[in-house]
């Protein structure tokens, strides 16, 4: 049985709290909270990091009380609720953030603001950072508790289904750097291995001098060839999603719009009467030769063009649909979005910037399975 500990501040929080508590526990999660703490005669801090520590996802709830702050133990001066988040941190659980919505009704007696010292200033410092990373806006205790418990059962099911600077989650991907040719040859080679089953290779056309035409096709065509890389996914400038499309898809339109590419291509394949059987071997040999066609050709800095983002949005079969994802956290609402969504690879955006690719079928199976 999986364990969840639900960090909050006490009297502010409590009804939030509690339906965050019976929604997980009908779904049979160990449930730990602040009640637990005040059945046991006082919330220590040593107690509290020590069941942060032995959880298996953490849930910080957030509102606009900072929360009491230890005496003892505690040279930074910070509350519970922080040394509960930041320990978390530490032990690298799975951090689940929810912060009250801004625009949401709230009694001001509920609110340092006018209440505290600081004037409020320590949750507000807070929740600035906390809004930096993932998190999702509630409002309503019913509210918290279907993105809670959607967070938690993808979070569960997917362990890597979290947002991921520089890095596609769930579906599982390979990061391109550039467009050298032994980057393409290594990203190949990790493909066809077994253990890779990369599903994703993510490129980023920058402002459109970062991928030349002749590099993507041999990239495109020998991931169609070779390996079981199902999608290309295109960022642009600031890693801004383009869209996304299989490899079969991306050579056929290079190879449209420079048919001498395409034989270049084909006149580097081996033939079948010389292929040694060995993918990773013959993928050499194929780089090989096709830097030789380009030599034939002028050279390949004479034959390439730059390719601009803007082509790419206007190739045949790229998939440019993508779901926003608020303060960047899958939510209930936005889980069923996916599972109804059209494409077999569902982009999640926050600000337009990619944040997770779900494999919708597999997803979907799992649940229908009772995978969670």
């Amino acid at each position: 049985m999986k364990s969840v500990y639900i960090s909050s501040t006490y009297e502010d929080l409590k009804p939030h709290r509690e339906s965050v508590y019976r929604g997980l526990s009908k779904m049979r999660y160990r449930v730990t909270a602040m009640e637990d703490y005040v059945a046991r005669d006082g919330r220590m801090v040593d107690a509290v990091m020590k069941d942060v520590a032995s959880c298996d996802i953490y849930v910080g709830i957030f509102a606009w009380r900072y929360g009491y702050v230890p005496p003892q133990d505690n040279p930074d001066g910070r509350s519970i609720t922080e040394l509960e988040y930041r320990e978390a941190g530490r032990q690298k659980k799975p951090r689940l953030i929810f912060l009250l919505d801004k625009d949401a009704a709230w009694s001001p007696k509920f609110m340092d603001a006018g209440q505290q010292d600081d004037g409020g200033a320590r949750i507000k410092r807070l929740r600035e950072e906390l809004s930096q990373q993932m998190y999702s806006p509630f409002t309503t205790p019913d509210d918290l508790t279907l993105n809670v418990v959607a967070a938690v059962h993808l979070t569960e099911v997917h362990p890597g289904f979290k947002s991921l600077s520089g890095e596609v989650g769930n579906a599982s991907c390979l990061t391109m750097m550039s467009s050298s040719r032994p980057e393409i040859v290594t990203n190949i080679r990790r493909a066809i291995a077994e253990d890779a089953g990369s599903e994703l290779i993510k490129l980023n056309l920058g402002t459109g001098k970062a991928w030349w035409s002749t590099r993507l096709h041999l990239l495109s065509a020998l991931c169609a060839d070779y390996t079981g890389v199902r999608q290309l996914l295109f960022e642009g400038e600031g890693y801004r999603f383009l869209g996304i499309c299989p490899p079969s898809h991306a050579r056929r339109a290079l190879a449209r719009a420079f048919p001498d590419i395409e034989s270049a291509y084909r006149h580097s394949m081996v033939p079948p009467e010389k292929s040694s059987g060995d993918p990773i071997a013959e993928v050499a040999q194929i780089v090989d030769q096709y830097s030789s066609q380009m030599d034939r050709m002028g050279g390949e800095p004479q034959v390439m063009r730059w390719v601009d983002p803007s082509v790419i949005t206007n190739w045949p079969g790229v998939a440019k649909a993508r779901i926003e994802l608020p303060g960047g956290l899958m939510t209930a609402p936005i889980l069923q979005q996916v599972v109804k969504h059209s494409e077999p690879f569902v982009v999640l955006v926050k600000d337009g910037i990619v944040q997770q690719v779900v494999d919708r079928s597999a997803l979907v199976t799992r649940m229908a399975l009772g995978e969670s």
